[in-house]
């Protein structure tokens, strides 16, 4: 998945680097039994994605110089660290950085919930003005959002159900998986592509467009997941036909495809698995090299962008591209399509 960070105001650092939270009705396409076979449309097509965070991220903190000249750090006095996230402020649920901005404008001491490693505590913070404009301050840097481009890997016809990238959108800082308020798939434009080559990881490079084809409903270790509008489902249902999702049992060594968009919709591109592991369930199971001197002559092989491109073998969908290995573009991983399907759940 292609990262682009981008400071917009004092406060506000957008990034996407993909919340898990799982809207009530949604119906994944996950196997009721272990022996029953899934059917799901491989995509392999590029997408927007925008992500807005459950509370906001603290992803460092500063000083302030006051009137006098005196210098403070709000937030390191009341214990905010980097990587805590900001629930609430006096009980009252913040999304974004300017709820957050309006919430310590009086300069009052206000009540922070937070959240730090999975644990929630309060905290007491008194904003200070700044000698520079005027404003109250907390002495903090913060996210509340993030965008970028990623791939859909599978969708399921029979409800739209969709998941994409293979692994979590994770704050670049921090590392730590974004909580994810709400989401947005949308449509993009490939502009251009730059090769990898050893040590420099090439990338996609494209436009996010306005129109939504899909709502983003969970962010995990495995994928984003969520719901495809009715058009674009139909739309996929009408270009592919559904496969059989394969246990990892019926994986081989040896070759298989990936479906990759350049810019002019997914196309198949050969590659060889080299080996795997049947006890992982983690997002690098599998390695693979890429064989097709097409792919390797326009892209130099795995390039940010792809993480999400569905692996085809023996007319299944076996897993979906996840990584590349840095210092051998033509190289990368990938998850099993069971630990992707099983991740929806």
């Amino acid at each position: 998945m292609k990262i682009k960070p981008k400071l917009t105001q004092w406060l506000f650092y957008i990034l996407f680097a993909a919340i898990c939270l799982n809207s009530p009705g949604l119906s994944y396409a996950v196997p009721a039994s272990a022996g029953e076979t899934v059917y799901v449309i491989p995509c392999g097509e590029t997408a927007g994605v925008k992500l807005y965070t459950e509370g906001i991220l603290v992803v460092g903190v500063a000083s302030i110089i006051d009137g006098d000249g005196k210098e403070y750090s709000p937030a390191a006095d009341s214990g905010i660290e980097e990587g805590d996230i900001i629930a609430a402020v006096n009980s009252q649920p913040v999304n974004s950085i300017e709820e957050f901005s309006r919430s310590i404008a009086s300069g009052n001491t206000v009540l922070l919930t937070v959240r730090r490693n999975g644990v929630e505590f309060c905290a007491e913070l008194s904003p200070v003005k700044s000698a520079k404009d005027g404003i109250f301050r907390a002495g903090i840097w913060v996210r509340d959002s993030a965008a970028g481009i990623g791939t859909i890997t599978y969708c399921d016809p029979s409800n739209g159900a969709f998941a994409g990238l293979g692994h979590a959108v994770a704050d670049p800082d921090t590392g730590d998986i974004l909580t994810v308020h709400e989401g947005t798939l949308v449509e993009c434009s490939i502009i251009s592509l730059s090769k990898g080559k050893p040590g420099e990881p090439g990338e996609l490079n494209g436009g996010l467009m306005p129109e939504a084809i899909g709502s983003i409903e969970k962010n995990s270790p495995t994928g984003i997941y969520g719901t495809l509008t009715a058009e674009k489902a139909a739309e996929l249902s009408q270009s592919s036909a559904p496969l059989p999702a394969a246990s990892r049992r019926e994986i081989k060594k040896g070759y298989a495809e990936i479906l990759v968009d350049l810019g002019s919709g997914a196309q198949p591109y050969g590659i060889s698995i080299l080996r795997y592991s049947l006890s992982s369930n983690d997002n690098k199971a599998i390695v693979f090299e890429v064989c097709d001197e097409q792919l390797l002559e326009k892209t130099g092989g795995i390039i940010q962008g792809m993480s999400g491109a569905p692996i085809i073998q023996d007319g299944k969908f076996i897993g979906a591209v996840t990584h590349v290995l840095v210092n051998s573009p033509q190289k990368g991983y990938g998850v099993f399509a069971d630990t992707m399907l099983e991740g929806a759940e």
